[in-house]
């Protein structure tokens, strides 16, 4: 599976399950369609929730991986919880596409959440041990929020040591993949990468260093002068938000950038450069 990875061939392992599922079925079934709550739980209603959720788990979800994904393997997918394990960089991109359908299928009902963690680890790691870091990452998801609050986890995913909520997750990924297009394309250098994910661990004492960075690049080829110019106001704006006193509640491209930095690399890594197998 590992060779079908982009760039650097790692696995990940992807941990899910629904968020507070009790609590949906004690509660969330007790809730009258004019809002106000009473006596509306009854067995039939808490057996249709239960399999509808399973449906989308044991049924839906191993059609769309043989057509979507068929590098991925199932460990075990049904209830409300899954296990899967697949190439690094397309567990990230089935996660985001899950959230997706998922939203989709439940009609955009913001009652019902999951949460996801992802490890992703090098292809001759023992499974036992893989799972343990996707379970201890999913822990993240349901404890924590990005900005690192205790409490204030669920519907979020945790992988590449970054905790998001979905909707960021996906805003995030985004920016990974075009940062990683640039550092593959040569845009930006491996130094100016590797800049950053240092900055994706250092807080504000990277600012200096991103600034001296950004004041060498030389333009490319005429090309990729326009690739080039979007890079740069990146870069620019990222330094910027380094600088200005952002709302503590607020989470922004700093509290995204490890994880858009570490998807560059993994995405952008090149076995011609670093020897021809994986060092496990």
């Amino acid at each position: 599976l590992a060779t079908r990875a982009a760039g650097r061939q790692y696995l990940a392992v992807l941990k899910a399950d629904v968020d507070h599922l009790g609590r949906l079925f004690s509660r969330g079934l007790a809730v009258r369609e004019d809002g106000s709550t009473g006596s509306r739980i009854t067995l039939s209603r808490v057996m249709a929730a239960s399999r509808s959720l399973d449906w989308f788990f044991t049924r839906w979800l191993p059609q769309f991986l043989r057509a979507e994904y068929p590098n991925t393997y199932t460990v075990y997918a049904g209830g409300d919880d899954l296990l899967l394990v697949g190439p690094w960089n397309q567990v990230l991109d089935l996660a985001e596409a899950m959230e997706t359908k998922l939203r989709r299928y439940l009609a955009g009902n913001p009652a019902i959440t999951w949460s996801a963690g992802v490890a992703i680890c090098p292809p001759h790691t023992p499974i036992h041990l893989a799972v343990e870091g996707a379970d201890r990452l999913l822990e993240q998801a349901k404890d924590a929020d990005a900005l690192g609050r205790a409490g204030q986890g669920r519907n979020q995913v945790a992988c590449l040591g970054t905790v998001l909520p979905w909707k960021h997750f996906t805003a995030a990924l985004a920016e990974a993949r075009r940062l990683a297009g640039w550092v593959s394309n040569g845009i930006l250098s491996a130094g100016m990468l590797r800049t950053l994910m240092w900055a994706a661990r250092e807080a504000l004492r990277w600012v200096p260093h991103l600034a001296y960075q950004i004041s060498r690049l030389a333009a490319p080829e005429a090309q990729q002068k326009e690739e080039w110019n979007k890079a740069l106001a990146w870069l620019v704006n990222l330094k910027e938000k380094g600088l200005s006193d952002l709302p503590a509640d607020q989470i922004s491209e700093l509290d995204t950038l490890r994880l858009v930095a570490d998807y560059a690399a993994y995405f952008s890594w090149r076995r011609e450069e670093h020897g021809q197998t994986e060092q496990t």
